[in-house]
């Protein structure tokens, strides 16, 4: 597992190697998880939680860090990593659990007979021009066509006014929530329209933009969480 690629980082951050494997660095995970054991303990105990075989599952690396100072690191596949987080049985874990879920659908629908991406994206603008009734009919066809971008060329970046996210956005319920359970709705929203959704962070950009909204940290129950609220409001910017 070399060569490793960023491909993802609204949460964990999540690599490509050069064979296409979807992996996460231990640390990473442990670090996001808030879990309170420290990591070579708690490595050990998650891996051997799930049956990770080493050299299938993961792999064991041993990097420098600027100190010089010799350190044990795990790259983990995605599958592997998921299930490390969901048996922290908390919040957290759901999370992390729920965002690699996402990753791999993501990636999953990007595998196609190959376009370059600037021939994707006239595409895409092209099937946008036709209006939000017919889009998700026409956008299940490419799907079916294999008409994605080729893995080379990197993550597609949707256009900016996709109207996947403006007709979400019509009949959605977005003021005052947390961004995270506005997106999550988004996502379900796209799957049962053969689309593919952007990212946590963009969609967030767009619905401001659109909705005239910022987001601010709020807690809800005790617990911080990124919340959209309208522009003009008083209160701490995120």
């Amino acid at each position: 597992m070399q060569n490793l690629r960023v491909i993802e980082n609204d949460l964990v951050p999540v690599y490509e190697t050069s064979t296409g494997e979807k992996v996460v660095y231990g640390t990473e995970l442990h670090e996001i998880l808030g879990a309170p054991s420290v990591y070579r303990e708690w490595v050990k105990r998650r891996l051997n939680d799930v049956d990770a075989v080493e050299n299938e599952d993961f792999e064991g690396v041993e990097i420098s860090t600027p100190s010089r100072q010799k350190l044990n690191q795990h790259i983990i596949k995605l599958d592997t990593a998921k299930e490390m987080a969901m048996l922290e049985r908390n919040e957290k874990g759901k999370q992390v659990r729920r965002y690699f879920i996402q990753v791999e659908k993501k990636y999953k629908q990007g595998i196609g007979t190959g376009l370059s991406q600037d021939n994707y994206l006239k595409l895409a603008e092209v099937v946008s021009s036709c209006g939000n009734d017919r889009f998700p009919y026409i956008s299940r066809i490419l799907d079916e066509m294999g008409l994605r971008p080729t893995r080379e060329q990197g993550p597609v970046q949707t256009p900016a006014d996709d109207p996947s996210v403006s007709s979400f956005l019509v009949g959605a319920n977005v003021m005052n929530r947390p961004t995270n359970d506005v997106y999550q709705e988004y996502v379900e929203y796209c799957s049962a329209r053969y689309l593919s959704p952007m990212s946590n962070i963009i969609f967030s950009k767009m619905a401001n933009r659109i909705l005239g909204l910022r987001v601010i940290d709020k807690k809800i129950n005790g617990k911080k969480h990124r919340v959209f609220i309208p522009a003009t409001s008083e209160g701490r910017r995120f």
